[in-house]
């Protein structure tokens, strides 16, 4: 099972490496793809995050609770913008009919479809999982991953 994971750098970057430790020691490093670590030095981006989502099985989409407000530098929604990476990878798994597991955390909530583009509305009718910081963490993943 090939599984990729799709976060704000400005939002979740450490439960993003959290998530992806535990899913390589389970799954092993050929089967997770994260930007960070699996993207060669020169390769075009967009190029190399479409191939990826293209030959996942599963997507995790990390929420934080800036995820759906964040702007770039002139104080759009970047969620609005139809080049944002993040929007891209999950229109990507959307469209490909990928199982879109979307993990909240730190309080974060699911966003509603009328919150997002059209092209994500199908992912606020996804079952979502609430990752915790803590003691709870290790539960959290074991019930992601299982």
């Amino acid at each position: 099972m090939r599984m990729f994971i799709s976060y704000r750098r400005d939002d979740a970057p450490s439960h993003a490496g959290r998530l992806y430790d535990a899913l390589v020691e389970r799954f092993g490093e050929e089967n997770v793809f994260i930007d960070i670590d699996n993207i060669e030095i020169g390769a075009d981006f967009k190029e190399a995050i479409e191939s990826a989502v293209t030959s996942c099985d599963v997507l995790f989409a990390m929420i934080g609770p800036r995820w759906l407000t964040m702007v770039d530098s002139q104080g759009q929604r970047r969620l609005d913008d139809a080049e944002d990476y993040v929007r891209l990878e999950i229109e990507a798994a959307l469209l490909r009919d990928v199982r879109v597991i979307p993990a909240l955390l730190q309080g974060a909530t699911m966003p509603g479809a009328a919150d997002l583009p059209a092209t994500l509305e199908p992912l606020a009718r996804r079952n979502a999982i609430e990752i915790s910081d803590g003691p709870r963490w290790r539960q959290d993943i074991a019930r992601l991953v299982g």
